[in-house]
């Protein structure tokens, strides 16, 4: 076995093995994962510690929180990545990821503006900048990250279209 390493050590290292050639919006999803979740409640433990009681407790407790099937999912599956790369590096002999129930929660429910909600949004911002994000968003169903990466050579204003080649991602994580 080689040396006791901390899960956090592992995460970092798995990271930089694994998230190298993955794009910057994964890297960012992996990333704050590990911030919000695994890290603060694991992440000084030494990996060969770590039972599946306690990674069960990370999937009970995000759920308490409010948080959907998808992240809880999405959770596990970095978390078995992370200690799977562990396993197969000699950090650890077994996986405690394996046999972890996911709690079943609520569907989220979206919240859509009514014709008469938008057009107060409109008329409250028609003298703000926030307008053109908001109308793109509003008419053509943009998001936020289509959004912030349109160019002036994605919009064609002789055929009144908009073509969606790029998305900008904030690399904060």
């Amino acid at each position: 076995m080689k040396q006791e390493i901390t899960v956090e050590e592992l995460t970092e290292e798995w990271s930089s093995v694994h998230c190298c050639n993955l794009a910057k919006s994964t890297i960012r999803s992996y990333r704050k994962y590990c911030r919000l979740y695994i890290l603060p409640n694991i992440g000084q433990e030494k990996v060969a510690k770590i039972r599946q009681y306690d990674i069960q407790s990370i999937i009970n407790n995000v759920a308490r929180q409010g948080c959907s099937t998808k992240t809880q999912k999405n959770l596990l599956g970095i978390t078995h990545n992370i200690f799977e790369y562990g396993v197969i590096n000699g950090f650890i002999k077994n996986n405690p990821c394996k046999m972890i129930s996911i709690n079943k929660t609520t569907p989220y429910v979206y919240n859509i503006y009514t014709d008469e909600q938008y057009q107060k949004l409109l008329e409250y911002c028609k003298n703000s900048i926030d307008i053109i994000p908001i109308l793109l968003a509003g008419m053509c169903g943009l998001r936020l990250s289509e959004i912030l990466g349109l160019r002036w050579s994605d919009v064609n204003f002789e055929n009144s279209s908009i073509h969606i080649h790029s998305a900008a991602v904030a690399l904060d994580a």
